[in-house]
């Protein structure tokens, strides 16, 4: 009769590690890596951990002290206030938080870093900055997206930063929003819109930088078609809401508009006059 002879678990253990190891050793026979080159990283990742801390901070800065100023005279509350409000107290987890429309770096760096829109998905891209620069300030994107709760629900919220360029398609704005719905659809939870002014619609001073308009193509708007299909979708007008920002606007379940502060239209008041002559106001245009 044949026996059976099993092995004790140190012994297979042992082995895996003695494979492990056996063959690391020969992935690095094929790679030239210079020690000096890797002992830094191994030290402390403290620095790298601060900055990233400290850059965060400047992401909540908005778009400065006189915009968010602006933004409160007009009677309205920060993307980030408003996400406090809506949301269960501590369950807002931000996604891409860190993304830019500009940067600016110390002057020994001598460097202004300012994403320049991509030919083929109308994303934008940052420069390279200087090896050990140093960021000075910081223009956050436009539009806040994370998942939360709403009680104790999980939903996935977007948030328009109107303090930053009226909320027009800069700063990695595209692939935030989404991103953010694909991972709507993917995980089945509610999509929460807050709209407030293009919502990643044209600017015509992005065009004339770029020399060029990145439309018709509208990158990640099947996503908002999809959705309708698969996952409830609410959004709240807290403002004037205006090209893209409407369409997104009528691509939901739920809209809801606020009176004597929110406005629902394709293109505002200087557009209608340009092409008819007749000079109305926003409220009349598009408010309640």
């Amino acid at each position: 009769m044949e026996m059976l002879t099993i092995e004790p678990e140190n012994t297979r253990t042992n082995s895996i590690h003695e494979q492990g190891r056996r063959r690391l050793e020969n992935v690095l026979r094929h790679i030239a890596i210079n020690s000096s080159d890797i002992t830094p990283s191994l030290t402390s990742w403290k620095e790298e951990v601060e900055e990233i801390s400290r850059r965060k901070e400047l992401a909540r800065g908005h778009g400065g002290e006189e915009a968010v100023e602006r933004q409160r005279l007009a009677g309205k509350l920060t993307a980030r206030l408003r996400i406090e409000k809506l949301v269960d107290k501590g369950t807002f987890q931000e996604i891409g938080s860190l993304t830019a429309v500009k940067v600016t770096y110390s002057s020994s760096s001598n460097q202004t870093t300012k994403p320049t829109q991509n030919s083929t998905s109308g994303n934008t891209k940052p420069g390279q900055p200087k090896a050990n620069s140093k960021i000075e300030t910081y223009l956050p994107a436009n539009f806040l997206i994370g998942r939360a709760r709403i009680n104790g629900r999980h939903v996935m919220v977007g948030v328009d930063d109107f303090t930053v360029r009226g909320g027009h398609a800069d700063g990695g704005m595209y692939k935030k929003q989404m991103y953010g719905e694909m991972l709507a659809r993917e995980q089945r939870i509610p999509m929460i819109r807050l709209l407030d002014g293009s919502s990643g619609g044209g600017s015509v001073a992005t065009i004339l930088e770029i020399d060029r308009t990145y439309l018709p193509l509208l990158p990640g708007f099947e996503h908002k078609v999809a959705m309708m299909s698969e996952v409830p979708v609410a959004a709240g007008l807290l403002g004037p809401v205006v090209g893209l920002g409407a369409a997104r606007a009528m691509l939901a379940h739920f809209s809801v508009l606020v009176r004597n502060l929110s406005q629902l239209f394709v293109a505002g008041p200087p557009v209608v006059a340009y092409a008819s002559h007749e000079y109305i106001t926003k409220e009349q245009l598009g408010g309640m």
